[in-house]
């Protein structure tokens, strides 16, 4: 692993936090319309929590990165 491909990988990992970040706060202000705020925080509570363990899943699938000199 490259500094410049560990940056990468940063990188793009944060703008998908951004993206799923973006899309939790749309959905919310869509949400809190039509519902209570206490239901459609209730909402995202459980959806966090989902979300939560999907991560875990992934991560616990993938490699732990090593440097170049690590091999």
């Amino acid at each position: 692993m490259t500094n410049e491909k560990a940056d990468e990988l940063a990188q793009r990992v944060m703008a998908l936090d951004d993206q799923r970040m973006a899309l939790r706060r749309k959905y919310y202000d869509l949400m809190k319309k039509s519902l209570p705020a206490i239901l459609v925080v209730r909402f995202f509570q459980v959806e966090n929590q989902i979300q939560l363990l999907v991560d875990l899943k992934i991560a616990s699938n993938l490699p732990i990165i090593e440097t170049a000199d690590q091999k």
